[in-house]
């Protein structure tokens, strides 16, 4: 028997929603995940499981945190497993939630994946293993479900001094993908399950300090596994779908996710994959042929894929490298998942180069139909050489304006949504709007500024890299890069932040989503000393919101002075999702916190004016900055 080792085990499975159509596997996939831990008694495994499905009551956020909140105040769980299956969404790239049984009536009623990670990492337990075996598509952000806005499971524990946990997140699928059921059960699940059951070679090792004869499955090697696998199996079915899941893993020996039955240790390595085969005419993609011998699963893979994890590190290792790098292949970026978002992302800086102000915002893709400072004053809009007005937006930071107007505007567009975006003296803003959302946001230095680095090729090689981090973002890869890059990859964005701080923004979620705290809070250092771009004129930067948050520094959303923090709030949507992570919200003026609510699910945050009547009288009162 191996040593004593108490697990704890949340499985939520929710098959019903009423908004969306019903499932047939979640409930029954918590389930056979309880029976596994259950299963591993003989191990010297004490299982601690609380099954949440809604075959006989309806799962609320309610239960699962006053669940998490039990264990983790025992304070004897050597790990914690949290399990949700359902219908899932996402409201931007890496913000996902599962939705709960009374969703369509309560928009709160769903599980935020990603503060539930960051949370765990202060939860006190020394390993914790997140799996989500729900959808991550992206939903009409003006249909019944455009407003969800879930909760997280753990509480954010003491930060200072504390021993920080270890956390893996197993997602079924990529953001974008849908997460298939299988013959009524939801296909990911049953590959976990069949691994963890029936372990190949390739994912046990036995480890000096075990007892003889005693293996284990560490979570790294599940991710090797899995992410071939996976849609290894699903290439194999009939018919064929494509499904490829996706994993921040950070846990190391000694942790590791259960024990195995089988193989003996010190088993030789699994086999490589074989080959592709083609499929018959006629035949699902990626199928063998009728008459294909071998295992049920036989392991077919188009040798030139790349997997998405090594993929997307090529990517990072051709653009991290200041100024000089080319441009990846479009087979490396397909291989990344990335083509299409890069696609939609080169040449965000089409907007106005300068203005007299050497202030200001071009918006791309709708029209300004007016905007005000905090406290009333009119913003002004410019007319652009081709006579259009409404498409260009100067602004009067010092010396222009009287002290009190720097900080945040709030532009309202003509398609009924306004962003509030941070006043940045010396810097042009370029904000790309789609259907009425923003769906990217860049900046450059105004013309009148330029320093003489900036050459023609140096502004090209930058709108590469911006197209990369906002295809990231918006890909829900951001930090699933920084997970295999670390410090190179948040260093290499930190390089070009005073080019564009939005690259700054991008690097602070990369740290932070990798667990990176520390870089997290130098990058906030740089800003928040960092010198006006015209010291004889105009002011310095004010820090994103963002940046600030994400270092845990101290922000008073009620204060009337000058702010050296702007805007008010979150600038890219999934801040929404982790400010309670990061932030005391009592900090924040009450209108704020409430308008998060009714944020739309796209990359920069966005509102619909009806939703947010309450923040726009506040802000235009003065009593918000």
């Amino acid at each position: 028997m191996a040593a004593s080792r108490k697990v704890g085990l949340i499985a939520v499975g929710v098959d019903k929603t009423n908004v969306l159509q019903t499932l047939k596997g979640a409930a029954s996939g918590a389930g056979k995940l309880a029976q596994w831990l259950q299963d591993q008694q003989p191990f010297g495994v004490t299982p601690v499981v609380k099954l949440l499905v809604d075959a006989a009551n309806r799962v609320s956020a309610r239960e699962v945190q006053d669940a998490a909140r039990a264990m983790v105040a025992a304070g004897d769980l050597d790990a914690l497993i949290l399990y949700f299956a359902g219908h899932g969404i996402v409201k931007a790239g890496f913000d996902e939630q599962v939705l709960l049984s009374d969703v369509g009536t309560y928009k709160d009623e769903a599980i935020a994946i990603t503060p539930t990670a960051l949370n765990a990492r202060y939860s006190g337990i020394a390993h914790v293993i997140i799996i989500s075996d729900s959808c991550r598509s992206a939903i009409d952000p003006f249909g019944p479900l455009g407003t969800v806005v879930g909760k997280p499971v753990l509480e954010r524990g003491t930060v200072v001094g504390a021993h920080r946990s270890k956390v893996d997140v197993f997602y079924a699928t990529e953001p974008s993908q849908t997460a298939k059921e299988f013959n009524g059960e939801g296909f990911f699940t049953d590959v976990l399950l069949d691994v963890l059951t029936h372990p190949t070679p390739g994912v046990c090792e036995s480890w000096a300090d075990l007892p003889a004869g005693v293996v284990v499955i560490p979570a790294w090697k599940l991710e090797t596994y899995l992410d071939t696998e996976v849609p290894l199996r699903a290439a194999q079915q009939k018919p064929a779908f494509d499904q490829s899941p996706d994993f921040t893993v950070t846990s190391r020996e000694p942790l590791f996710f259960g024990y195995a039955k089988s193989p003996p240790p010190n088993a030789p390595a699994a086999p490589a994959p074989e080959p592709y085969v083609p499929a018959e005419p006629g035949g699902p993609p990626g199928a063998p042929p009728s008459d294909a011998g071998g295992p049920v699963y036989e392991r077919i893979l188009d040798a030139p894929l790349r997997p998405r994890t090594i993929a997307i590190s090529e990517v990072a290792s051709i653009v991290k490298a200041p100024w000089g790098s080319v441009a990846p292949s479009t087979r490396i970026t397909e291989d990344a998942g990335l083509s299409e978002a890069i696609k939609d992302y080169v040449g965000s800086d089409q907007g106005r180069q300068a203005f007299e102000t050497r202030t200001g915002y071009s918006i791309i893709g709708d029209q300004i139909e007016r905007a005000f400072l905090s406290g009333g004053a009119a913003g002004e809009l410019a007319v652009t050489d081709e006579g259009i007005v409404g498409r260009d937006l100067r602004l009067y930071p010092e010396p222009f304006s009287a002290p009190g107007q720097e900080g945040t505007v709030a532009v309202c567009l003509k398609s009924g949504s306004i962003c509030f975006l941070p006043i940045m003296p010396g810097y042009i803003g370029t904000l790309h709007v789609r259907d009425g959302q923003a769906v990217s946001l860049s900046f450059e230095i105004s013309a009148q500024l330029q320093p003489p680095w900036m050459t023609e090729e140096q502004r090209r090689r930058l709108a590469q890299r911006r197209a990369l981090a906002a295809s990231l973002a918006a890909s829900g890869k951001l930090g699933h890069l920084a997970k295999a890059e670390g410090d190179r990859h948040g260093t290499f964005l930190r390089e070009d932040k005073l080019a564009d701080p939005t690259l700054g923004i991008y690097a602070s979620y990369a740290y932070a989503l990798s667990g990176n705290d520390e870089d997290a809070r130098s990058v906030y250092d740089w800003f928040s000393q960092h010198p006006s771009l015209d010291p004889p004129g105009l002011r310095a930067a004010p820090t994103p919101f963002d940046v600030a948050m994400l270092a845990g520094a101290s922000i008073q959303g009620t204060t009337k002075n000058p702010p050296a923090i702007a805007p008010f709030c979150p600038m890219m949507s999934l801040g929404w999702s982790v400010l309670s992570s990061y932030l005391d919200t009592n900090s924040l003026h009450g209108a704020i916190v409430q308008a998060g609510r009714y944020r739309l699910n796209c990359e920069w945050t966005t509102f619909r004016q009806r939703d947010v009547k309450f923040l726009i009288a506040a802000f235009g009162s003065g009593e918000i900055k």
